[in-house]
C-alpha cells in the first residue's frame, strides 16, 4: 500500500467504525487530513488545501506535529469527535526499521470517541 493509500485507507476505516467528524494522520513531520477532513481544515484554521491533480487524487493539508497541541485545543473547543494518528517505529522490525515490519505503524494516540485507541495500521 503507497503511502497515499494509507491515508485513505485509515481516515474511511476509522470514520465507517468509529464515526468521526476528523481523522489526523502522522506523516514523517506533519499531521495531514484529506478529502472532506482537509477542506474542514481548511475552512476553520490557516491551511491551505493541495492535492486533487497528478499525484494525489484528492485533497489534502496539514500543519507541522509541533502545532498538535494547538490544533487539539482548537478542536476540543469546537465540540467534534476527532481522533489522532501517530507514526511509530515498528518494534517487530530489525534496528534499521528493515525486516517485515517495514519500519513504521500507525497507530490511534487520540481519540475523543471509547474504542479506537490504541489500533494499529
Amino acid at each position: 500500500m503507497t503511502k497515499k493509500d494509507i491515508r485513505k485507507h485509515i481516515k474511511d476505516s476509522l470514520k465507517q467504525d468509529f464515526k468521526f467528524d476528523l481523522v489526523l494522520i502522522q506523516i514523517g513531520f506533519m499531521f495531514e487530513a484529506i478529502e472532506e477532513d482537509a477542506t474542514f481544515l481548511c475552512d476553520n484554521f490557516d491551511c491551505q488545501l493541495q492535492g486533487g491533480g497528478k499525484f494525489v487524487s484528492y485533497e489534502i493539508t496539514g500543519f507541522p506535529v509541533s502545532g498538535l497541541d494547538k490544533y487539539k485545543q482548537d478542536l476540543d473547543s469546537m465540540n467534534i469527535e476527532y481522533c489522532i494518528v501517530e507514526q511509530m517505529k515498528d518494534s517487530s522490525s530489525g534496528p534499521n526499521g528493515s525486516g517485515p515490519g517495514g519500519g513504521t505503524q500507525r497507530v490511534v494516540t487520540f481519540s475523543t470517541v471509547s474504542g479506537p485507541e490504541g489500533l494499529m495500521f
